[in-house]
């Protein structure tokens, strides 16, 4: 069992002196790699501290990629990556490697390195799971608005079909009905010219991306927008890979900044940034193409997750239709628009990466299911995508103001400010209050309400990111939006 004095602990507060003190025994050997943590429970009441201060310092250590959780397990000590070999120091590495522009090989020289095998873990999962009244963290689709009638049809039509490709192996890029059902889908609802050969099916995001970074190689150094989303980014370390944060600004990701690093491939989502919200704009898109086609090795991987919610007048063309040298990685998923647990997404390779996935990486198989591709296929040619889609856009863009005007009418409207667009399924909400980021988590889950804050997807969080809650309300009832104001008022005021 753990055991630390956090009595002399200066002016830190009891979480941080608890997570100062396990990050020290994991850099310093005295926890090995994936060796098991105490659980929450377990490890508070052996230190006389509450369950929020422990579960403050671990999940710290795990957004910093010091723990991973493992779910009915509990927690586990990250293995630390091998330091790549030494060389000038770039800035803004995120554990510590350095590496000289020319110390690797190129990445197309070689399409396989070493990778861990064990999934990447994330969810902070521990044998009893945490329930909340309201939780404005989560971000999937309300099921209330999924056509279920619609998707059970045609489930069965293909079911009393026969047809022999329900029972016929899956190609490793997914069935062709189904690419060619994209491509379609994308020419029309978002002016992209693709050939349904350069398309990957597969079952989530997360599996695309392992399957990428096998693609470019082991010299690969990533660039991710800081803030943004984290996940990506550990899967990135978790492979032994060095990655660097760029800072963005009204326009998008900093291409400036972004040449003062050795980045080879940069992950940004240019029509809808998280959590932010930013639009990038057309000037900034051009300048992010034009570095990336100063080198045949430099890519931008485009994550267009969220682009159906955009609105018409902030529509911009993606990156990959302003794309004239194919620089340019698409991703997207049906998780969002649909429901979590149809879990289909897609990758749209330039030839040059799609001829080395042939080569290198086609004897995996594909792992979305053959029957749930036939059924998304034939609700994309029937148009009840298109339609869904427009029901949804229009039902979270009166969620949204219903929110806003909510938060209007209230005693919050004087401590709360919107920051919002037009893009996406979430506000940002700057709050006047004397509380800390870390007390405000701590006071949420104590009333029963998970969410999070700007700060929680910096890495190097500004002034301006504090104190700066991010609310997911695409999985939120109408009927709950009243609820949730009068939990942030019971918070704030």
């Amino acid at each position: 069992m753990l055991t630390y004095d956090l009595k002399n602990r200066k002016n830190r507060s009891l979480y941080e002196a608890l997570y100062d003190n396990i990050r020290r025994d994991i850099l310093n050997g005295n926890l090995t790699d994936d060796e098991r943590l105490p659980s929450k429970r377990a490890l508070a009441r052996h230190l006389g501290v509450s369950i929020t201060t422990v579960e403050n310092a671990y999940e710290r250590l795990q957004n910093e990629g010091y723990i991973y959780s493992k779910a009915g397990s509990g927690f586990f000590v990250e293995p630390r990556p091998e330091q790549p070999r030494q060389g000038v120091a770039p800035s803004g590495f995120f554990y510590g490697a350095s590496v000289a522009p020319n110390d690797y090989p190129h990445p197309m020289a070689s399409t396989m390195g070493r990778y861990a095998g064990d999934p990447v873990r994330f969810e902070n999962e521990e044998e009893e799971e945490e329930r909340f009244s309201i939780d404005f963290k989560g971000n999937s689709c309300s099921l209330s608005l999924f056509p279920i009638s619609v998707w059970t049809k045609l489930m069965r039509q293909i079911l009393s079909d026969s047809n022999r490709e329900l029972f016929a192996d899956i190609p490793y890029n997914g069935l062709l009905s189904l690419r060619q059902a994209i491509a379609d889908y994308l020419r029309r609802y978002r002016g992209m010219k693709v050939s349904p050969s350069q398309i990957i099916i597969g079952a989530g995001t997360e599996f695309l991306y392992q399957r990428l970074i096998q693609i470019l190689g082991p010299a690969t150094v990533f660039a991710f927008e800081d803030p943004g989303y984290k996940k990506l980014s550990h899967i990135c370390n978790r492979s032994g890979l060095a990655t660097q944060f760029i800072p963005i600004d009204s326009e998008g990701l900093s291409v400036r900044a972004l040449r003062q690093t050795y980045t080879t491939t940069v992950h940004v989502s240019p029509a809808n940034h998280f959590p932010t919200g930013t639009i990038m704009s057309l000037r900034r898109r051009n300048d992010l193409l034009n570095w990336a086609a100063e080198s045949p090795y430099r890519f931008i991987v485009e994550d267009d997750y969220d682009s159906e919610f955009t609105s018409s007048q902030d529509l911009i063309m993606p990156l990959y239709s302003l794309d004239r040298h194919q620089r340019v990685i698409y991703i997207n998923t049906f998780s969002k628009v649909l429901v979590p647990s149809i879990r289909i997404s897609y990758m749209i390779l330039p030839e040059i990466l799609m001829q080395s996935y042939r080569q290198s990486l086609g004897f995996y198989a594909c792992t979305a299911s053959g029957f749930e591709q036939q059924t998304l296929a034939r609700f994309i040619n029937e148009g009840y995508m298109e339609r869904h889609v427009d029901r949804l856009k229009n039902y979270y863009g009166k969620k949204r103001q219903m929110f806003i005007d909510a938060l209007q009418d209230s005693p919050l409207s004087k401590r709360i400010s919107v920051m919002t667009g037009s893009a996406g399924t979430h506000l940002l909400l700057p709050v006047n209050t004397r509380m800390t980021d870390n007390e405000i988590h701590r006071a949420a889950r104590d009333i029963g309400v998970q969410l999070s804050l700007l700060s929680d997807y910096s890495q190097r969080p500004r002034v301006t990111d504090l104190r700066t809650l991010v609310i997911n309300f695409a999985g939120m009832e109408a009927e709950d939006v009243e609820t949730a104001i009068q939990m942030l008022e019971k918070l704030f005021l």
